[in-house]
């Protein structure tokens, strides 16, 4: 409704070879969004450090008004430290964050 871009940042530490089908659900998803008007860029990243990626995002410019992001599982350096991914996101932000835990009542 701003009239920017969406940007749909997938952060993957799978292999390679899955690399391709990761896209592929991002690249639905960002079909289905686009539907409703909405300018949609996705993008998979690979890498072990994906609040390093998200954060670089959002310096990069144009910087994002907000950003969205969702519980997952921890990546393998998680089971031995304090908190997730999306937290430390949020704490190290630089701009609005959300930490969507339950999407259901905002998808309603």
């Amino acid at each position: 409704r701003a009239g920017r871009a969406l940007h749909l940042v997938h952060v993957s530490d799978a292999p390679a070879e899955r690399l391709d089908a990761v896209r592929s659900e991002g690249e639905a998803v960002a079909r289905a969004l686009r539907v409703s008007g909405a300018t949609v860029v996705s993008e998979v990243r690979s890498g072990l450090e994906p609040e390093e990626i998200l954060l670089a995002r959002c310096r990069a410019e144009p910087a994002p008004e907000l950003l969205v992001v969702a519980p997952v599982s921890k990546v393998a350096l998680d089971r031995w430290t304090l908190g997730s991914v999306s937290e430390r996101v949020a704490e190290a932000a630089p701009v609005p964050t959300l930490l969507v835990r339950r999407p259901d009542p905002l998808l309603a």
